[in-house]
């Protein structure tokens, strides 16, 4: 593909561009995202092997997967590659991070803001091992989710320690009150009587992802409360 960015359609991604939202994947990680534009996403990361890492404008692939649903990639100079897909209507998304083995091994070499390392960044990136790599698949609910507009400079400014106490525990209602409604329903879906024909065994994963859920949103209500 000569167009590294023939997939991206602005026109459909139009209503995606200035998203801000925070997200928990089911080992605790935590990220800040930010869709400047078409082509540019900014990110923080509150906790992780690599917490405290941040990035302004990494260049990225963005694509509508549906009116809701978003699909961001990127690849960055540390050598891992991210695929985010965004479910807005559900405030909630599935990522898949491919580190390198080098990065597994000494992660605090990534942990930096980016833009002002890219040297030191690119010359650990060849050395030590690629594989076996690193691969996060998980899960994970937007607690917080706001529309900044495009470009806009104040979102993702600053390093996540200069950040005030409990800014990355923040919530919006939109997202609180969409975990529930969303968790509630199924469990009234798959809770009724089944027809004897039926077989559990396809339910049992569905309920099973569903209390996961509702077991999140105890957790955010708990944190909004403090």
């Amino acid at each position: 593909m000569s167009n590294l960015f023939e997939s991206t359609k602005p026109a459909e991604i139009a209503r995606f561009i200035g998203k801000h939202f925070f997200y928990t994947y089911e080992d605790g990680w935590q990220y800040e995202m930010y869709i400047k534009n078409d082509r540019a996403i900014r990110y923080r990361i509150h906790g992780s092997i690599v917490g405290e890492r941040w990035v302004r404008n990494q260049q990225t692939q963005i694509v509508r997967i549906s009116d809701d649903v978003v699909k961001i990639s990127w690849d960055e100079p540390t050598g891992t590659t991210v695929s985010v897909a965004v479910n807005f209507a559900e405030c909630r998304l599935h990522g898949v991070i491919f580190s390198p083995q080098r990065v597994a091994q000494a992660p605090e070499k990534t942990v930096c803001f980016q833009n002002d390392h890219l040297d030191p960044i690119r010359e650990n990136r060849n050395v030590g091992s690629t594989y076996p790599k690193l691969v996060i698949d998980e899960y994970a609910p937007i607690a917080f989710l706001e529309d900044r507009g495009a470009s806009d400079e104040t979102v993702i400014a600053s390093a996540p320690k200069d950040l005030p106490i409990g800014y990355a525990d923040r919530l919006s209602l939109e997202s609180v009150a969409m975990l529930f409604h969303l968790s509630t329903t199924e469990v009234q879906t798959h809770s009724g009587p089944k027809p004897d024909s039926h077989d559990d065994r396809s339910v049992e994963p569905r309920l099973m992802e569903v209390r996961e859920r509702i077991a999140t949103f105890a957790r955010l209500l708990r944190s909004y409360g403090q």
